[in-house]
């Protein structure tokens, strides 16, 4: 496994090496600097040079080599095809890569409500440039889909989109090389028990304060939802502070509660006693989050992203907004609190169908399965 990144992202990869070790695997994680999120006895330490250089590769003698996409690292696939190694790509993407393709969707990574009207004129000039010339970016992408062996990616949807992406730039031979393999839930989500009733609470997590995470939405959409005398309180935990939701929890207190780099334990607490995971996100791959929320037997509301689409697969884990606007989100939250007060939702079950799907060893089994492909093609 080959990461520009010692962690990637909020990716449970450790648990999943894990689980690949319990089945025989040999596993090592190669990046150019350990941030203590691997073990030491994986890591192994790569500058550029060497993670382009086609000698250091074969004489690491990796069989099987997981590339994470982040900055489209098409030298360093280069060296290791050279090497003789297989090479899988994980795109960790909603597959809406192209501007031109998907130029509303790119729209929202640069919208800010937060931004001045200056800076937002200078944005809307960046947007169009972004789809004017995206050409640049769009080759780089599919330099690095051609050059790989087998593609990774997280969900069907994403897969369906970089299958358009890939007809779109007439690149025939990449669309047989998808191979749809979620990320799992980390081993501690999946081991705790769930209750047979959940408290009338919901959870809100992740970077809040991030554009992604569409926090002035998410404070406005909390204040509807208080204001609609549901008996509902708020369990917020962000990854760095969110002053937006912060001023929330003083002016409703027990109503709202904030914490800022809780542990992790602290989520997975919450999530477990939890009805539901809100989000108000602008974008986002399969969202983590959304996966261990459903292996704690919480239910889904949020924005109409793919990856959400996915999880709540046709309304059974949850309710998916008609729109990014706060009316629509607050419409599907109220929608899905009803099912909830109506006894429409099993947290047990939702807990059991994911876990099924997303425990580590699940997922690693058909990893396994895909790294015998590059195990065929090698003794072929």
């Amino acid at each position: 496994m080959f990461s520009n990144e010692a962690s990637v992202g909020a990716i449970p990869f450790v648990d999943q090496i894990v689980a690949l070790e319990l089945m025989g695997i040999a596993v090592s994680v190669v990046a150019p600097s350990q941030n203590g999120s691997v073990p030491d006895r994986l890591f192994v330490q790569a500058t550029h040079s060497q993670s382009t250089d086609i000698e250091w590769w074969v004489k690491q003698a990796f069989n099987v080599v997981f590339v994470y996409s982040l900055g489209f690292p098409v030298d360093v696939v280069n060296a290791l095809k050279s090497a003789g190694t297989f090479v899988v790509i994980d795109c960790d993407s909603d597959g809406r890569i192209s501007p031109v393709l998907w130029p509303l969707d790119h729209w929202r990574h640069y919208r800010d409500e937060r931004h001045s009207m200056l800076t937002k004129a200078r944005i809307a000039k960046l947007w169009l440039t972004d789809v004017l010339f995206s050409r640049r970016y769009e080759n780089r992408f599919s330099a690095l889909l051609q050059a790989v062996d087998l593609i990774r990616i997280e969900s069907q949807c994403a897969a369906d989109n970089l299958i358009k992406f890939a007809r779109f730039r007439k690149l025939d031979v990449v669309e047989k090389r998808f191979r749809v393999i979620p990320f799992c839930a980390p081993l501690e989500v999946c081991e705790n028990s769930i209750p047979a009733k959940k408290t009338k609470r919901v959870v809100i997590a992740g970077r809040l304060d991030s554009q992604q995470k569409n926090p002035l939405v998410l404070a406005r959409l909390i204040e509807r939802i208080l204001a609609m005398n549901l008996e509902v309180g708020f369990d917020c935990f962000s990854r760095g502070d969110c002053r937006s939701i912060r001023d929330l929890s003083a002016k409703y207190p027990g109503r709202v509660a904030y914490s800022t780099d809780a542990p992790k334990h602290q989520v997975c607490d919450a999530l477990r006693s939890a009805r539901i995971l809100l989000s108000a996100s602008r974008w986002e791959t399969l969202p983590v989050i959304g996966i261990e929320a459903l292996c704690m037997g919480c239910t889904i509301v949020a924005t109409p992203i793919d990856g959400y689409l996915e999880l709540c697969h046709f309304e059974r884990n949850g309710t998916v907004a008609t729109s990014f606007h706060e009316l629509a989100i607050c419409n599907a939250f109220a929608d899905e609190w009803r099912r909830w007060e109506r006894g429409e939702r099993n947290p047990q079950e939702i807990s059991k169908s994911a876990r099924s799907h997303y425990r580590p060893e699940a997922v690693a089994g058909r990893l396994v399965e895909l790294m015998g492909e590059g195990m065929v093609v090698n003794e072929g």
